[in-house]
């Protein structure tokens, strides 16, 4: 099982993608801007698969946002729609930060695990100009999570690498939370 929440930075990020701003300007349309991204992830994580570095708590999560040591994070509203994490890019890296690179951690079914430093994380389809989640609904999307060892190059839930969707539930204009669904439902596939 795996439980995080986003939440969308910055002015663009509107509930409905029918009100982003459409104006025609000498023939063009403005760009959209792609806007941030912040990762929380549980500190109460027992029972995950997924689990955070414990670094950043904000009390009851431990907090990936961008920018912060060595985190990029973008919700690509103006293409794809995907949310990306790289919780260790060298052009951010805080060079005086202890936890650089973000860590997390991947548990599999047979008791063992990955630590990764600085991997990837990725929510398809949460939101562009063309699709969004309406507050207060939910929908089932991939999430894909890099682990690169031997074992595993990365986990995936649904979308094109199979294994089951995730759950995506729209709180706010800008929040949304990623949980799996219910057993025999949330299984993931390793790359």
């Amino acid at each position: 099982m795996i439980a995080i929440a986003l939440t969308g930075c910055g002015d663009a990020l509107p509930s409905d993608p029918s009100g982003l701003d459409a104006e025609v300007r000498y023939g063009k349309a403005p760009p959209v801007v792609d806007p941030t991204a912040t990762v929380k992830m549980p500190l109460a994580d027992a029972g995950l698969s997924l689990k955070s570095d414990q670094a950043f708590s904000d009390g009851t999560s431990s907090v990936y946002a961008n920018g912060v040591c060595g985190v990029t994070a973008r919700i690509f509203l103006g293409g794809s729609g995907d949310m990306v994490l790289l919780a260790g890019s060298p052009s951010d890296a805080d060079r005086n930060c202890p936890a650089y690179p973000r860590k997390h951690k991947v548990l599999y079914p047979d008791g063992t695990s990955d630590l990764v430093a600085g991997g990837t994380m990725a929510v398809t389809q949460l939101q562009s100009a063309t699709f969004s989640i309406p507050i207060g609904s939910s929908a089932l999307r991939g999430f894909h999570v890099s682990t690169g060892s031997a074992r595993c190059e990365g986990v995936h839930w649904g979308a094109r690498a199979g294994g089951d969707k995730v759950i995506i539930t729209r709180t706010s204009a800008d929040t949304w939370h990623v949980t799996t669904q219910a057993y025999p439902n949330d299984q993931a596939v390793c790359k």
